[in-house]
């Protein structure tokens, strides 16, 4: 490997992350980015879009599920994410002169290369780099030493765009300021035409703009890493509880099938209904438990991803490309930052009490609900419904809170 070639190079890093589409697992080819910062091939995003939400005006995300508005003019109109362009650019540079000893590609006589010319995509040895510069029609080629693209100075070819682009609306001018109001790269004869002061437009210089919305994606990554803690310390209540509630249902089980043995030719009816009803309410609460855990786990992985993209973003990208993305890392940021729903404690809750009359008949009842006044655990936001408590007397008579009842004979 030539002197300062690295695979722990920091793109080659990135690209392990950011380069392989999660539809087709290959690399990406024109990646668009969706409001949840997962990015995908433009065809094949249009086909999982055409395949099930043909028609609509949303697109939930093949990772997360977090849809986005899919604009009028079709998938093809979302955003490019250029940040995975460039890096993908940069990353081809690299690995063209990654060889143990580049060779000029010029005068063909396995020379040394030195140098290589972006314009001519060619590596160069010292004495063709002299005859390469004499030349006017080449005079403006890009030429970079060896050493400092396999360091990762250099940008890749199609990175080599202005760091002002030009405006698609008025030819020969570029977007050198930023509408504060709507969140776009403007140019000159923007700010009289599409975003007058006079409208409630207010721009500011490109790199002040971008300069100030890093620092405010930044402040945002910290309050995400924070609800990030809440979010492990959601789950590991959540797992709690979930074992908990296994190990009181066991108890219980054990509880009423023993004594169930005393009198089993008379209340055989009592210890099935009562061995269905805890499966039946574990099963439910379970349910709602897993339901809860894995939303919350969704949620750590988008924080995740989320934090990771927004950094790679804000640390590595050009001030036009970071701009182009920054109202959507805004939004989804801003989403996630949002406290995430905590679990009901009351749904481990599960006891069963022995009958201790003399009599023997009625084995006890379920208690579902916890007589505590004041609760310390915060309910989940879909509002749980628990069941109350189921009794049997001798006649085999069952009372619910609602009032209902009925009742029969042995």
């Amino acid at each position: 490997m030539a002197a300062g070639t690295s695979k722990d190079s920091v793109l080659e890093k990135l690209s392990r992350n950011h380069l392989e589409c999660s539809i087709c697992e290959e690399r990406y080819s024109q990646p668009k980015i969706l409001a949840c910062l997962h990015s995908f091939c433009q065809i094949c995003i249009e086909k999982y879009y055409y395949a099930r939400y043909a028609g609509t005006n949303k697109i939930p995300c093949p990772v997360c599920r977090q849809e986005t508005v899919v604009p009028e003019q079709g998938i093809s109109a979302l955003k490019t994410n250029f940040f995975i362009t460039s890096l993908m650019a940069d990353i081809d540079l690299q690995r063209q002169v990654e060889k143990d000893t580049p060779t000029c590609g010029i005068c063909q006589k396995a020379k040394e290369a030195s140098q290589r010319c972006l314009d001519c995509s060619k590596n160069i040895c010292s004495a063709c780099l002299q005859a390469h510069q004499q030349f006017p029609d080449l005079s403006s080629h890009t030429v970079a030493t060896v050493k400092d693209i396999l360091k990762g100075k250099v940008a890749g070819r199609k990175r080599k765009h202005p760091d002002v682009p030009s405006c698609d609306k008025h030819p020969g001018e570029v977007k050198r300021f930023f509408c504060e109001k709507c969140d776009v790269l403007i140019c000159r004869d923007c700010t009289v035409v599409d975003h007058p002061r006079s409208a409630g437009h207010h721009y500011s210089d490109l790199n002040d703009a971008s300069l100030g919305r890093r620092q405010t994606l930044k402040a945002s990554i910290q309050t995400l890493e924070q609800n990030k803690a809440r979010l492990k310390e959601s789950v590991t209540a959540t797992d709690d509880i979930k074992a908990t509630l296994t190990q009181n249902c066991a108890a219980s089980k054990k509880e009423i099938q023993d004594s169930a043995e005393q009198m089993r030719a008379k209340i055989k009816i009592d210890e099935d209904f009562f061995v269905g009803e805890i499966e039946t309410l574990k099963k439910d609460r379970m349910e709602k438990l897993h339901a809860h855990s894995e939303e919350l786990h969704t949620l750590l992985k988008r924080c995740d991803h989320s934090a990771k993209t927004a950094t790679d973003i804000i640390d590595t990208a050009s001030n036009a490309d970071f701009l182009s993305l920054y109202p959507e890392i805004k939004k989804d940021l801003q989403v996630l930052g949002k406290a995430p729903s905590q679990v009901d404690g009351e749904l481990s809750y599960l006891k069963f009490q022995q009958n201790k009359t003399a009599d023997g008949i009625s084995l006890g009842k379920l208690v579902t609900k916890s007589m505590r006044t004041s609760q310390s655990w915060p309910a989940i936001q879909t509002g749980l419904a628990i069941p109350t408590d189921f009794k049997f007397n001798s006649r085999f008579r069952f009372v619910t809170s609602s009032g209902s009842s009925g009742s029969g004979m042995y």
